[in-house]
């Protein structure tokens, strides 16, 4: 499975942090307009990554929460939406936490 830069898949957008607090970032986004199985989520501490995955299975509502996220930690996040054949979108546009 790798992001797919032809645009097949339509990636997530509006990624927004709607929630901050010590140890947990909340994440929402809007869904893709392509039909999709299920969305990733990715983080890093430096701005472009590169990122690495945080779920072990697609997120299906539009929402996630990073319960891994440390105190005083600045951190980049993006996600992906992936298709019923695995092929996964181009990172939606950074969004950006510090945490508490």
């Amino acid at each position: 499975m790798g992001k797919n830069a032809s645009g097949s898949v339509s990636s997530s957008a509006g990624l927004t942090v709607t929630g901050e607090i010590a140890h947990s970032v909340v994440l929402s986004w809007t869904a893709s307009n392509s039909p999709v199985s299920g969305y990733n989520a990715y983080r890093t501490s430096v701005s472009g990554g590169p990122y690495t995955l945080l779920n072990s299975r697609l997120i299906s509502p539009t929402r996630y929460t990073d319960p891994t996220a440390q105190s005083g930690y600045f951190y980049c996040f993006v996600t992906t939406a992936v298709d019923s054949l695995g092929d996964e979108s181009a990172y939606s546009d950074e969004a950006v936490s510090s945490v508490p």
